[in-house]
């Protein structure tokens, strides 16, 4: 069975025989220590479909259906109520004024009058006792009692539809943000950043920054191309002193067990002698811990062990390596490619690049973010539509030539991504970027840029 998971530096060429139903169905590929590279067979019937909401029509109460209803009835109520008293909703500081009321409650009410969206609207409604101060204040300053009364009835059909479905708000928030519904402005992000917090306290460990860096060039042969990764950590420390870690982990094998898989090499001008293998010692901290490595099986496994608390003990690592000759072309198996990166720690940010010769057909890849319920080691075999994260962070292009590649994020990115390219036997101004930035990013889970192979060219004929 093949294997992938936490840290995991694997690589393989891996054939799945799905169940029986999708028997002809194999995914081809390789990957490299969460990081990794697929074909995609056609037809697939795993992760189609990016998804950025999730329908909730299927059960007998609706949940966005009731929550928009209740909240769109709610702000109708508050727009004849300012209209009646002749108060101005993109004014709150001025009605504060009128009305001898804290700005802020002014200000609520302006963003739910104004909200284009009844579900972003949500976070600005009063609580039980903000709005009762509302409501006096309201009376107080002349406002039609049938006016008022209506307010006091759609306030209190959204909060029986809070009830109805949530229990109270701080549950409704996070049904919604789970539903990539929250008004965040990134679905899931609230959710993501708590995660991050709790996560890091219950694990002992975390990451300032995940970096997954993608090379893609012209192989030896025209229908070939060599690929490079490299992954690592910027600010991992551990945040109580018995916190170990793994780190990452290698193999190489068919699923049947045979070991296998294109030319692999590692980043030679980036290592030092003694070093473990794929590690890239020039770009990691001096003060770096030694990493102690663990036979299992097939895979050997690199851990960090325990050791200094907080920034005394913070460190930055790297590795990589070079596989040479993947196809380049799609045809009647293969149909895509992804490179895929494992987020199996607490980390604040992951920066996912492709850095890719400007020789090659290629699209901007799309993201998908699988969730790992079970944890363990990733298996893209078992990935499916019902483990897709509504997640909406899209990839962007690099500017520049060569691709402006530098951030703050990651210090001596530049030279890291040059010192991959002339091993690569390349030059930087061939290139083109690619970045996907993902604040807090779910552990645990497995962050796919995915895009189609190019078209294998038709054979000239002669005239």
């Amino acid at each position: 069975m093949p294997e992938d998971g936490p840290h995991n530096n694997v690589f393989r060429v891996f054939r799945k025989t799905f169940p029986r139903e999708n028997r002809k169905n194999v995914f081809n590929g390789y990957s490299s220590w969460a990081e990794s590279w697929y074909y995609e067979s056609r037809p697939f019937p795993y992760g189609l479909q990016t998804v950025t909401a999730i329908s909730t029509k299927n059960g007998p109460f609706h949940l966005e259906a009731d929550c928009r209803e209740s909240v769109q009835a709610l702000r109708g109520q508050l727009i004849d109520l300012y209209a009646s008293m002749g108060l101005d909703p993109n004014q709150p500081q001025e009605v504060a004024r009128k009305l001898n009321l804290n700005k802020n409650l002014t200000w609520k009410i302006s963003k739910i009058i104004n909200a284009a969206d009844g579900l972003s609207a949500i976070p600005h409604i009063p609580g039980a006792s903000g709005m009762e101060i509302l409501l006096t204040s309201w009376e107080n300053g002349g406002a039609p009692s049938h006016h008022l009364e209506g307010v006091r009835e759609a306030m209190l059909r959204f909060d029986e539809t809070v009830v109805r479905h949530a229990g109270d708000r701080a549950h409704l928030d996070l049904m919604l943000d789970s539903m990539g519904l929250g008004a965040a402005g990134y679905p899931l992000l609230t959710s993501r950043e708590l995660a991050y917090q709790g996560n890091s306290g219950l694990w002992g460990v975390q990451a300032r920054t995940r970096v997954t860096t993608a090379f893609v060039v012209p192989g030896a042969t025209e229908d070939t191309v060599d690929l490079a990764l490299v992954g690592g950590f910027v600010g991992f420390r551990r945040l109580r002193p018995t916190a170990g870690w793994p780190l990452f982990r290698f193999l190489s094998y068919y699923a049947d067990g045979t070991l296998q898989g294109p030319n692999i090499s590692e980043i030679t001008s980036a290592r030092r002698e003694g070093d473990p293998s794929r590690l890239m010692r020039r770009f990691c901290s001096p003060g770096m811990p030694e990493i102690t490595t663990k036979h299992n099986g097939r895979a050997t496994e690199y851990l960090l062990p325990a050791g200094p608390v907080g920034n005394q003990g913070a460190f930055d690592c790297f590795f990589g390596e070079i596989a040479r000759g993947a196809p380049r072309y799609r045809d009647e198996k293969e149909t895509h490619g992804e490179f895929t990166s494992s987020v199996t720690l607490p980390t604040d940010t992951l920066i996912f690049d492709m850095v890719v010769h400007r020789s090659l057909e290629f699209d901007l890849p799309e993201v998908k973010v699988y969730s790992r319920p079970m944890g363990g080691p990733y298996d893209p075999a078992t990935r499916s539509e019902e483990s897709l994260l509504p997640l909406a962070e899209k990839c962007v292009h690099l500017a520049g030539n060569p691709p402006a590649v530098a951030t703050p994020l990651v210090p001596r990115y530049t030279d890291m991504v040059q010192c991959v390219i002339n091993e690569m036997g390349q030059a930087p101004t061939d290139f083109r970027g690619i970045r996907l930035l993902l604040r807090w990013p779910p552990m645990t889970s497995t962050v796919v840029l995915r895009w189609p192979l190019a078209e294998r060219p038709k054979a000239s004929t002669g005239g």
